[in-house]
């Protein structure tokens, strides 16, 4: 039987006495189908894909997908990347950057973990871990700014 609680969503919120039958699951999954549909049309209509960027129509926030090899120097914490080098050379100011997400694609236990902007062009990367020895780390990034 459905539960006479619901979510916000209106999905079923069972009583420990609640007998749930599998039509319950059935319903439930539709709503939940439904909200997700909604999200990725709703996601869909608000970016566009022009020259390489995504853009939010009606902003100035950009977005660059890349990749790029830096040279981490040995036993540090962090290392420097040139700003406009993660925005397709269309920025050249590091504070206008919001955010930045990376990966190694090289298979390393030392990864960036974070970032600083700094007022010049440049943004100081954190990593996990020191390494011992220089080494180049390849990384793909996803670069969110502003104009």
């Amino acid at each position: 039987m459905s539960s006479t609680n619901k979510t916000s969503l209106g999905l079923n919120k069972w009583e420990a006495s609640d007998k749930p039958v599998r039509q319950d699951f059935v319903n439930d999954n539709v709503i939940i189908d439904e909200k997700i549909a909604k999200l990725n049309s709703d996601l869909v209509n608000r970016l566009i894909y022009v020259n390489g960027f995504l853009s939010v129509p009606n902003s100035n926030i950009r977005v660059v997908v890349g990749q790029i090899s830096v040279n981490v120097p040995a036993n540090s914490e962090s290392f420097v990347i040139n700003a406009s080098l993660l925005t397709a050379n269309k920025l050249t100011n590091g504070e206008n950057i919001i955010g930045i997400n990376w990966y190694s694609i090289d298979h390393t236990s030392i990864f960036p973990i974070g970032f600083r902007l700094s007022s010049s062009n440049q943004v100081a990367v954190y990593i996990n871990k020191p390494a011992g020895a220089p080494f180049d780390l390849n990384l793909r990034y996803v670069t969110y700014y502003f104009l």
